[in-house]
């Protein structure tokens, strides 16, 4: 509802309930209106008793009794509205919380969409995060989850919902994720969410950037044999902070060829220098 604002009626940081009156829009031209309606309303009411005696002793007209009537509804619909606009006038709380900002000053103009005030619920925490659709089916509801925040401690938390939709400009699916109760985590926080969707005793991994790929598309590293570079075919799984899961190819304790391993050619000479 457009108008001056007339009064602020909590303080910033005060905890208000759903419905609180948190600010007056100033309604005195909407009042006299209404005074006004009211006293044609009392008119119509009166005009209308009569005609519907005479209606009903047969004397006046039907014409004369239905327009009594319809103006009588007509401006109870109106007195209805302008009520509705007056209610309007005192912005509310919509939910629980603290009202942690007003936006506006006593007298000055409020107006939609000019925000007038922010009431906070810190109650029922979450963060909304992406993840590629590779992990769609490795993904899900009350999978463990670990946040990780500027300012704040590591939070164990779980996911409570995994969205239903792909979107086409990132190819990735939307998660929301609980934070607990407690939580000093604030709205528009950014926040890092590592989900564990592979846990292995133990594994053989290298760093992504050590695996090439030839032109069939097979992968491979460089491996020491004796004193030659030999070219071994792997088998690859997921990546993790930058870390690519042998499956197959290598064994814990073979030698990968690091630096240089782009120039290596199979069965070269190799020479192992210690660091």
């Amino acid at each position: 509802f457009p108008g001056v604002v007339r009064e602020v009626l909590v303080e910033e940081g005060t905890k208000v309930n759903e419905g609180t009156a948190l600010v007056r829009i100033d309604t005195d031209v909407l009042a006299k209106q209404r005074a006004e309606l009211v006293t044609q309303l009392e008119l119509a009411q009166t005009l209308f008793g009569r005609q519907e005696r005479l209606w009903e002793k047969e004397i006046g007209s039907e014409v004369d009794y239905l327009q009594a009537q319809t103006g009588l509804e007509a401006l109870k619909r109106s007195l209805a509205t302008l009520d509705e606009q007056i209610d309007q006038a005192v912005i509310r709380a919509p939910f629980n919380g603290v009202l942690d900002r007003v936006f506006v000053n006593v007298g000055e103009m409020a107006a939609p969409p000019m925000p007038v005030v922010r009431v906070v619920d810190l109650s029922d925490l979450y963060i909304r995060a992406s993840v590629s659709d590779h992990y769609a089916g490795s993904v899900s509801a009350g999978q463990p989850v670990r946040v990780e925040a500027r300012g704040l401690e590591p939070i164990d938390s779980q996911v409570r919902r995994v969205g239903q939709f792909i979107e086409a400009a990132n190819r990735t699916i939307e998660l929301t994720v609980d934070l607990p109760a407690g939580t000093r985590a604030l709205p528009n926080m950014v926040a890092t969410v590592h989900i564990t969707d592979l846990a292995l005793d133990s594994a053989v991994a290298l760093p992504s950037a050590l695996v090439q790929q030839d032109a069939n598309g097979q992968e491979y590293v460089y491996v020491v044999r004796g004193d030659q570079a030999e070219k071994q075919p792997i088998e690859t799984g997921v990546v993790s902070e930058g870390m690519l899961l042998i499956e197959q190819g290598l064994k814990p304790g073979d030698r990968v060829i690091d630096r240089g391993a782009a120039r290596v050619v199979n069965g070269e000479r190799v020479t192992l220098i210690e660091s």
